[in-house]
């Protein structure tokens, strides 16, 4: 007979145990992906009335969000195939351009206000 123990159940050991080669921490993906779930869920339930009030389609802003949430899967997919001494050697570089755009933001940018005819 199988131990219902959390020890024993191989499936929650996978999951629970870091892999001694694994590339990535298991619990950390786990853990994002849990996040993921919550946002798309998140804005599945806030914005059905609103979306179905603008394009007449209830999932429509849900959709949308899990289609930049595949994108975001792929991308991260091909980060993880570089290796991690090429990171290093880009930190510096990657850090300088993040400080120029976030600079290019203030100076390009510019503020948008949304008004809305039940918010006054």
């Amino acid at each position: 007979m199988m131990s219902a123990k959390w020890e024993d159940n191989r499936l929650l050991r996978w999951i629970s145990h870091p892999a001694p080669t694994a590339l990535y921490d298991r619990q950390l993906v786990w853990l994002s992906f849990g996040l993921m779930m919550v946002g798309l869920i998140m804005v599945s339930s806030a914005s059905i009335p609103v979306s179905t009030r603008l394009v007449d389609e209830p999932f429509h802003f849900a959709m949308r969000q899990g289609f930049y949430l595949i994108g975001a899967l792929i991308l991260a997919g091909f980060a993880l195939q570089i290796p991690l001494a090429r990171w290093q050697q880009l930190s510096i570089p990657m850090l300088l351009i993040s400080f120029a755009l976030l600079v290019a933001v203030l100076l390009v940018g510019r503020s948008v206000m949304v008004r809305c005819a039940g918010c006054l």
